[in-house]
């Protein structure tokens, strides 16, 4: 009988241990099968300044949906749409940051520096380096186009760029000639440049010319300003102009606008001269917003992944903006940021002088 008892207690025991480990390995298992199961995000709204035309940003970026939603799924993360955004001006989209309407933006640094309590930087981004990066103007000025080269960079330079009217081809002649030229011949000229939360379209131009002259754009009495480099190089080329502040590759990126809008049909390298190389600059950046209530800490570093992460395939990139690759910064130091930040703050301090 005690026998018996015993048998039937060890039975009980067994299945109940049985049981017990059964479900266990069904809860392990659901619960396997739910992380495995990538989160669901509604949304991903990118911020874009129109430095460049927003509709070509836009189209020429398309693929960067596509692609960048199969790298988000490779993090575990679901994204039902990937939006791309061309805020009205730099500002706008500082604001948006600000706001958190939008969860990340692609922002030159000195748009960082102003709002830097309000996003995180993320990623840095790699761009071609063109064939040219000479210091002294009349050396770009060989007759021969710039090329882009296959090596990457995170800086670029800015350009004074002279045009085929009478004031532009004489100003270029003197460049070519080393002769120094006087604020007073500046002075002369039509100018177009950008707003003033364009690097080099607004920034380092006014930088360069107070390290030369001790003077500013705004001592300057000929100044048009326009909101993208293409309409800065279309008043070059109609003549409108003398003279234009852009980024270093802008003639690559533009040349065959130039033939179409330029009367003569000539190309852009017969038609311009450097006059002025106002310094390097960093390239931009992509922030995360502060404020936008859906992004955490693993997701940020999940888009830092995503979009760092190449294979022979794709790449996900906003080719809008010609961007080659990006360096994830995500919680990194932010050395590189000093210089910028040195740089911003005599600006500003430069431009409240002139108030």
């Amino acid at each position: 009988m005690k026998n018996k008892t015993k048998k039937i207690i060890c039975a009980v025991l067994m299945f109940v241990l049985y049981m017990a480990v059964f479900e266990g390995y069904q809860i392990q298992n659901e619960a396997q099968k739910k992380s495995l199961q990538p989160k669901q995000i509604d949304s991903l709204v990118i911020g874009l300044v129109p430095s460049y035309n927003p509709k070509q940003v836009i189209e020429n970026s398309r693929t960067i949906e596509k692609t960048l939603n199969e790298k988000m799924r490779g993090q575990g993360y679901e994204v039902e749409e990937i939006v791309l955004h061309v805020g009205s001006s730099y500002d706008a989209v500082g604001d948006a940051l600000k706001k958190g309407t939008v969860d990340f933006a692609v922002i030159p640094q000195s748009l960082y520096i102003k709002y830097q309590q309000d996003c995180t930087p993320v990623l840095s981004v790699q761009t071609g380096q063109p064939s040219k990066t000479f210091e002294n103007p009349k050396e770009w000025n060989d007759g021969q186009p710039t090329q882009n080269t296959t090596q990457m960079t995170q800086i670029h330079q800015g350009l004074i760029l002279a045009g085929s009217s009478e004031k532009g081809r004489q100003i270029a002649e003197k460049v070519n000639q080393g002769q120094k030229i006087t604020f007073d011949e500046w002075k002369e000229l039509n100018w177009t440049v950008l707003h003033k939360a364009s690097p080099a379209g607004y920034i380092y131009p006014t930088l360069w010319l107070y390290r030369n002259y001790q003077k500013t754009i705004a001592d300057l009495p000929n100044v048009v300003t326009v909101d993208t480099y293409e309409k800065a190089l279309m008043r070059l080329a109609s003549q409108r102009s003398d003279v234009v502040c852009v980024y270093g590759d802008a003639r690559v990126d533009y040349q065959s606008e130039w033939k179409e809008n330029n009367k003569s049909g000539n190309s852009i390298w017969d038609e311009t001269n450097v006059v002025g190389v106002t310094g390097w600059i960093g390239n931009e950046i992509v922030v995360s917003s502060k404020h936008s209530q859906k992004l955490t800490d693993e997701l940020q570093q999940a888009f830092a992944n995503a979009l760092t992460e190449s294979d022979e395939k794709q790449t996900a990139t906003l080719s809008g903006y010609h961007h080659k690759a990006y360096v994830s910064i995500y919680k990194k130091p932010q050395e590189q940021f000093y210089q910028t930040k040195n740089q911003m703050n005599q600006f500003w301090q430069l431009e409240n002088q002139k108030q």
